[in-house]
C-alpha cells in the first residue's frame, strides 16, 4: 500500500485517540522537607521538535504556524517606556479556568500520526500505539518539576493508560477553583501586562513592527511540540506555547530552523529594589522560569522590569535552558 494510504489506515487509532477512555485521577501534596533532600540532577535529553500548531480566535485549533511570532529587540541604547496597559479595556480576556485537558494536542497527534511510525509496525501496517510512555503539556511537567520547593500548592493529576502510553492531565483543586472566583481585578490586570509585553517585542512576521495599540486576544496562541526521553527509560511528548522565534538565529545556524533552540520566553516582573526581594523572585519565580525553558529547550528569557502602574522601563535577557 502507498504512503498516500497511511493516514486511512490509520483513522481508527485517530478516532480512539480523541475518545480515551475515563482516566485515573491522583491528588498530591507536595513532600515537606529540606530542598538539601533533592537530587539536582536531572537527565533530560534535549528536547526535538515534532511539528507546531496555533489557536486562533477562540481557541479554535489550526494545523499551521500562523499565530508564530517573531521577535523585535529594540536598540539597546534606547529609552524604554512602554505602557502595559495599553488597549487594556478592549482586549480579549483568556479564561484561565476553563480546563481543555489534552484535546488540542490529541487533535495534533490525528494529524501527524505518521510521526509516530516505528520500526515494528512496518512500512504499511497499522501503528500499534505511540511508542510513547507519556504525553502531557509542559504545564504540568512544570508543576511536577517545581513542586519538590514549593510546599504549600497541592495539585491533582489525572491519568489515562492506552495502548502503553499514560496521557497526562491536570486538574484544578477546590482551592485553586476558589482562589480563581475570588480573584481581584489587580491579578487580571498584572496577568494581561504580560500578553502585553509579548506584543511590544514581536511582530507578526520577520522584521515587522510590534502593534501593542491593537486589542490583544489572550485566547491565542502558538504551541510548539516535542519529545524527548528521561533517563534511559522513559519517553515524552509533550506540548508547550511558544511566546516568540528569534529568526536571526535560524539566519545564522541553519541547523536551528527545527530546533526548539530558536525560541524565546517572554516574562514581566517589577522592578527588584531590595535583596529579600531578589530571594523571593529567584524563590517563587525564577524556579518556574528555569523549569518552562528546560523542559521546552528554549535558550533566553527576556524579561521586562516594570513598575507598580505597568510601565516598563528596561528589559534584559535571563539565560533559560539548562541543556
Amino acid at each position: 500500500m502507498s504512503s498516500a494510504n497511511r493516514p486511512k489506515r490509520d483513522e481508527k487509532l485517530k478516532m480512539e485517540i480523541l475518545n480515551l477512555p475515563t482516566c485515573a485521577v491522583l491528588r498530591v501534596t507536595p513532600p515537606q522537607g529540606g530542598h538539601e533532600q533533592i537530587n539536582s540532577e536531572l537527565d533530560l535529553r534535549e528536547p526535538v521538535e515534532l511539528g507546531n500548531f496555533s489557536l486562533i480566535g477562540d481557541r479554535n485549533y489550526v494545523h499551521d504556524t500562523r499565530k508564530m511570532a517573531y521577535l523585535i529587540e529594540p536598540p539597546q541604547d534606547q529609552r524604554l517606556d512602554w505602557d502595559l496597559n495599553e488597549a487594556f479595556d478592549d482586549r480579549i480576556p483568556k479564561n484561565h479556568s476553563l480546563s481543555e485537558k489534552l484535546d488540542n494536542l490529541l487533535r495534533w497527534i490525528c494529524d501527524n500520526v505518521e510521526k509516530f511510525r516505528a520500526p515494528c509496525d512496518g512500512e504499511n501496517s497499522k501503528l500499534s500505539g505511540l511508542h510513547t510512555d507519556f504525553v502531557s503539556y509542559r504545564g504540568l511537567l512544570t508543576t511536577i518539576m517545581c513542586s519538590v520547593y514549593e510546599q504549600k500548592e497541592n495539585w491533582i493529576l489525572g491519568v489515562t493508560l492506552y495502548k502503553g502510553s499514560r496521557y497526562l492531565c491536570q486538574y484544578s483543586t477546590l482551592e485553586q477553583i476558589e482562589r480563581e472566583k475570588n480573584k481581584s481585578g489587580w491579578f487580571e490586570r498584572v496577568a494581561a501586562w504580560g500578553y502585553k509585553f509579548e506584543q511590544y517585542m514581536t511582530a507578526s512576521r520577520p522584521g515587522g513592527r510590534p502593534t501593542p495599540q491593537e486589542p490583544i486576544n489572550e485566547k491565542e496562541e502558538f504551541c510548539s511540540v516535542v519529545r524527548t526521553r528521561l533517563g534511559q527509560r522513559h519517553s515524552l511528548v509533550y506540548g508547550a506555547e511558544v511566546d516568540g522565534v528569534d529568526d536571526r538565529l535560524v539566519a545564522k545556524y541553519p541547523e536551528y530552523k527545527h530546533s526548539t533552540r530558536r525560541y524565546v520566553e517572554f516574562k514581566t516582573s517589577r522592578f527588584v529594589e531590595t535583596s529579600r526581594q531578589r530571594k523571593n523572585m529567584a524563590r517563587f519565580k525564577m524556579v518556574k522560569w528555569w523549569a518552562q525553558c528546560y523542559l521546552i529547550g528554549i535558550p533566553r528569557v527576556i524579561c521586562g522590569y516594570r513598575t507598580d502602574d505597568g510601565i516598563v522601563e528596561q528589559q534584559r535577557p535571563a539565560n533559560g535552558k539548562g541543556h
